[in-house]
């Protein structure tokens, strides 16, 4: 799995834990982040690991894909946040050919 380092859950409408996922292991053109169930709008901010925000993505389904393209090699960090809380963070790889 490529969720390296977690930090918090996103709470669905019962206010149980809904881990959000990322695949594929690295990414090349997509990152494809999943949930269980349909909870609150998450925002996505891709960042650098000196906390460069590079990439942000509104979200509010079960599935969504982040386009990778535009990022290089290398290791970037995803912050999730419902409302104005952070409630996740997942460490992600890209490696282009």
């Amino acid at each position: 799995t490529v969720i390296v380092y977690e930090q918090g859950f996103v709470a669905n409408s019962e206010g149980v834990a809904d881990r959000v996922k990322a695949y594929p292991v690295p990414a090349d053109e997509y990152l494809v982040l999943q949930r269980h169930e349909r909870s609150a709008l998450l925002t996505v901010t891709v960042t650098d690991l000196t906390g460069k925000a590079l990439l942000r993505h509104t979200w509010d389904g079960l599935e969504t894909e982040i386009q990778t393209e535009r990022l290089g090699s290398g290791t970037y960090l995803l912050v999730i946040r419902q409302e104005d809380q952070v409630v996740q963070h997942i460490k992600v790889s890209v490696l282009h050919d």
